[in-house]
């Protein structure tokens, strides 16, 4: 067994600082023992700090100038912005009423114009971008600009231009036949530039709430457009637990409420609430209870796609004829002659009319 140790009791040990280190009187005798070289590398580290100060002082203040012209190009910037804002939401003033004046008059490309050969870029464009994606990103990528023209007798008419082709002549009568996706296109290709331009958009966007909402397989998704914003809601299950539930029940709703029955609707609406009655309980309670019911949407007339395309190469064909008609004044052909060798001539003379401009109701 081992015994404690025995514990002695003393006094805790402090040791003596030291007052005065030998080596202070050292440092005092080598600060003062410098020599002119060593002096003089002192002074000329001391002026470069000082320079360096003195720069780093100066580009402070330089960009405190420079932050305070940017906020006030900033309020500038916000309130021409916000009156521009408050300007397209009231469309009041004379300049508005010029603009209305001209849009609900003449509409000039109703009876010329070059739809069946925006028609056919639009279905190469189709063609050669079979999926719905790439399909949006080609014709995104192809179509640069989408204005309204005003001619000098105060006929107006909507110029599109498209890469490598060039600026066609379209009708408002086109625009409706597009679909979602190329409405969404030339919605967001109008130039914003003039009042006329701005009630050409309006009128684009009336068109688009008309088409409803887009379905598409691959990926499988819904997308429309509700209170001027494009919305997109992906079908797949991992996607939808990435959204919220209201958000999935507006998107439903929409989808059993607005514009015209189709199965693809049907089926989108019916994978949406399969989804919230599994995972959502409280819009599972409300369909039990009978509370989630929406009336049947009326159906659509069925269109043939291919005569439609078919119906707009026609009318093209029938416009250049007419054209001809009336600009040949009774021109002599030769025996063998083609008739569609003037016609080209003449065709592309009526498309380069130089009384076509743009930005005369200016946003001024």
């Amino acid at each position: 067994m081992h015994e404690q140790p025995i514990l002695e009791e003393h006094e805790p040990y402090y040791p003596e600082p030291i007052e005065h280190p030998i080596w202070e009187d050292n440092m005092e005798e080598e600060a003062n023992s410098l020599s002119p070289e060593e002096e003089a590398a002192l002074e000329a580290i001391r002026a470069q700090r000082a320079a360096r100060d003195a720069r780093q002082a100066d580009k402070e203040k330089q960009q405190a100038i420079l932050r305070s012209e940017k906020l006030k190009r900033f309020k500038v910037y916000n309130e021409v912005r916000r009156k521009k804002m408050i300007d397209l939401a009231k469309k009041e003033g004379n300049e508005w009423e010029m603009a209305y004046k001209t849009f609900c008059g003449v509409e000039d490309g109703l009876e010329v114009n070059d739809n069946a050969e925006v028609e056919v870029i639009i279905q190469d464009i189709r063609s050669a971008n079979l999926e719905d994606q790439t399909y949006f990103k080609a014709l995104r990528n192809s179509m640069i600009f989408l204005k309204a023209g005003v001619k000098a007798n105060g006929a107006w008419n909507i110029l599109i231009n498209f890469l490598e082709k060039g600026t066609f002549v379209i009708s408002t009568k086109f625009l409706e036949q597009r679909t979602y996706t190329e409405l969404q296109v030339i919605l967001i290709k109008i130039q914003r530039t003039t009042r006329l331009n701005e009630l050409l958009r309006e009128h684009v966007k009336e068109i688009l709430m008309k088409v409803g909402p887009e379905i598409t397989e691959d990926p499988p998704m819904v997308r429309f457009m509700t209170n001027d914003l494009f919305r997109i809601c992906y079908l797949a299950e991992d996607k939808l637990r990435d959204y919220p539930s209201i958000y999935l029940i507006s998107v439903e709703k929409y989808l059993r409420s607005t514009g015209f029955s189709s199965t693809e609707k049907d089926k989108a609406a019916d994978t949406l609430r399969r989804f919230l009655m599994e995972n959502v309980p409280y819009y599972r309670k409300r369909v039990e209870r009978g509370l989630e019911v929406h009336t049947r949407l009326p159906n659509m007339p069925k269109l043939n796609k291919k005569d439609v395309n078919i119906a707009w190469l026609w009318a093209g064909v029938g416009q250049e004829v007419e054209y001809i008609g009336r600009h040949i004044q009774g021109a002599i052909l030769k025996p063998g002659e083609p008739l569609h060798y003037l016609s080209v001539i003449d065709y592309q003379a009526a498309n380069s009319d130089p009384m076509i401009e743009e930005g005369e109701i200016g946003m001024d």
